[in-house]
């Protein structure tokens, strides 16, 4: 009916797009001027009209002509909407969500008229979900089915590393989040598990109850290989009992408080058992919820050490403090700030991270002099203070690198600590020559204090081992045959599923990396001449004697390595799943706060708690693609 020749005889109306298209409408005859009712679905009253009013024309009815023909197919397609359960409305929502948790956007978007439009003209047939739909069904429903499916990535996964941290939004409301980390097919894959609210006070019982929970939720307890926090006493205090905080633990704790080293329970090697989360064993709930060992922030402790360090500065504190508020005037003048147009733009600091105050003041001594001379700031930083300023740019980079590298994302950085850690012993023996100032000394003191526990622990140990850049060139001579030990023991207690295969020898490689300068070769000359052994250790001598790769190409994929040789190491493949999956910091989880300080903008700190923590879980896990 809706190709009635009847049609050509009308003035047809505009067709109509709305959210309620116009059914029935009033056609004009072309012949005599009458508006006459009917629709596209029924055109008995234009047919009887013609055949009352103009009888010749009725009997000479033909097919409509194409240009009606694509008005009325236009008009047609507008009325017809697709379905709520068609794979195109479904699909077509589903990437909504997915725009508006990836770019942060408010979930009002949908009740945007401007992007109603957009999307009306791009696909009519699509009908929009209400903003209630959205926060009631779509997003909680994406929500589950991503849980749903991480739940299954974990349970394939060999060990899983957690970092934990507490953060308060702009309106104080607590939250604390738990970001994962695992090995799949050999890529380093980061989760969020959750981003929840908390209540209350911070103290280490209430902090370990919602570890509790969110693990159980995944059914990960036996695949936990570490926890990665850092060392405010309530996080210490959560970690250091099997499971449970004691009374004296449930005092108010402020979750910025550091504590000292020796607050931070023992320093003996840390241990892990590998026999039942590398066979992806499952923990019944009758079985004992094991304790993870709880590893501090790398990055954090570098920054105590830093802070230790300039508690000696001297001089150079002062000379600080004037560069502050230097760049603190700068930021409100607009005559100084147009004169530093052309140069790079003084970076104020943070006072929760010693590097960014590196990062001020390595931006006030790039300033050309004849430009500093021009600001019209009378306690402005003298010829001889810039000197000292510029020689502890240069004091403190080896501890900025380190910090670097140690909060990379989407990179092994757990080899990198005991490498980091005696690459600083190593570069700042060396101004220690070339300054002979009791910064340095300080700093050095500082280091050996609290660094060295990460020299101990054996989780890093057998990272860096499993790191085919370092492999054992990085011990001592005394710890290579105790490190070599402690290898083998850890791959004995994973039965081999096949005889592994001797693997090529490639070209051994130079190491151009600064601070590399304490690392020995001890690859084929040390380990070829072993052939008599069998098993186990005849897989790792087979795997040491590798020259290593080189550790100053950005390029080299760590992870490849061994997916490459998967098939020759596959018990050593199987550790480095496990150990190169722990990170070295938990500045992880600190990025999903900074995540969450962009969705809990000024005009949207209403959001609610179940909402927030909804889309913060889309986000940060839309890159795995669940």
């Amino acid at each position: 009916m809706a190709n009635s020749p009847a049609f050509d005889h009308y003035n047809l109306p505009e067709a109509q797009s709305t959210d309620a298209p116009l059914t029935n409408f009033k056609a004009v005859c072309k012949h005599c001027k009458v508006k006459v009712s009917g629709s596209y679905k029924a055109t008995s009253n234009f047919i009887t009209h013609l055949k009352r009013k103009h009888p010749e024309i009725h009997k000479s009815l033909s097919k409509c002509s194409p240009a009606t023909q694509a008005k009325v197919t236009e008009y047609t397609t507008a009325l017809r909407k697709w379905h709520h359960n068609d794979d195109r409305q479904i699909s077509l929502t589903q990437s909504i969500v997915s725009f508006i948790a990836k770019d942060l956007l408010p979930v009002s978007l949908v009740e945007s008229v401007a992007f109603r439009e957009v999307i009306e003209k791009a696909q009519p047939a699509y009908t929009m979900p209400s903003r209630k739909h959205l926060c009631t069904k779509l997003i909680p429903d994406r929500c589950a089915n991503i849980h749903q499916k991480m739940k299954l990535k974990f349970q394939e996964a060999p060990g899983v590393c957690l970092t934990i941290d507490l953060w308060s939004s702009r309106d104080m409301r607590s939250f604390i989040a738990v970001t994962a980390h695992f090995i799949e097919n050999f890529t380093l894959m980061s989760a969020l598990l959750t981003c929840r609210r908390v209540y209350g006070s911070h103290t280490g019982e209430t902090i370990y109850q919602h570890y509790d929970q969110i693990v159980t939720e995944y059914g990960v307890h036996n695949k936990i290989t570490a926890v990665i926090t850092d060392s405010a006493a309530n996080m210490v205090k959560a970690f250091s009992l099997p499971g449970y905080a004691t009374e004296e633990d449930d005092e108010d704790v402020e979750d910025e408080e550091e504590v000292e080293d020796e607050e931070e329970g023992d320093l003996e090697p840390m241990t892990l058992d590998l026999a039942g989360f590398v066979q992806g064993s499952i923990l019944s709930a009758a079985e004992e919820t094991p304790v993870p060992d709880r590893i501090p922030c790398f990055a954090h402790t570098l920054q105590l050490a830093v802070k230790d360090g300039l508690k000696d500065a001297g001089q150079l504190r002062t000379v600080i403090s004037k560069v502050s508020k230097l760049v603190s005037f700068v930021r409100k003048s607009h005559l100084a700030s147009e004169l530093l147009e052309k140069c790079n733009k003084l970076q104020l600091a943070n006072a929760t991270r010693w590097n960014s105050q590196l990062k001020m003041i390595r931006s006030v001594v790039q300033v050309p002099d004849d430009i500093m001379e021009q600001i019209d700031f009378l306690d402005k930083p003298k010829a001889h203070e810039m000197k000292l300023l510029r020689d502890l740019c240069e004091i403190l980079r080896p501890f900025e690198e380190a910090t670097n590298i140690a909060q990379g994302q989407n990179i092994v950085t757990g080899s990198e600590v005991i490498i980091c850690v005696r690459s600083l012993r190593e570069q700042l023996e060396k101004l220690a020559i070339k300054y002979n100032c009791r910064l340095v000394t300080s700093l050095q003191n500082a280091v050996d204090e609290r660094l060295s526990k990460f020299e101990l622990m054996e989780i890093f140990k057998l990272a860096t081992v499993l790191d085919p850049r370092y492999k054992l060139d990085w011990c001592t001579d005394e710890e290579v045959e105790s490190t070599k030990v402690l290898l083998l023991k850890k791959a004995e207690e994973i039965s081999p599923p096949e005889a592994e295969m001797p693997a090529d020898l490639p070209p051994p490689t130079k190491r151009a990396r600064q601070g590399l300068g304490f690392m020995k070769d001890r690859s084929s000359a040390t380990y070829c001449n072993q052939a008599n052994q069998v098993g186990v250790s005849s897989k790792i001598n087979a795997y040491l004697s590798i020259p290593c790769l080189d550790a100053d190409d950005d390029d080299i994929d760590v992870l490849g390595f061994w997916k490459t040789n998967k098939d020759k190491y596959p018990i050593l493949a199987k550790l480095a799943t496990v150990y190169l999956a722990i990170h070295a910091s938990s500045a992880p989880v600190e990025r999903i706060f900074s995540i969450g300080g962009k969705i809990f903008r000024p005009e949207r700190c209403r959001l609610s708690n179940n909402l927030f923590e909804s889309l913060m879980f889309i986000r940060c896990n839309h890159d795995l693609k669940l």
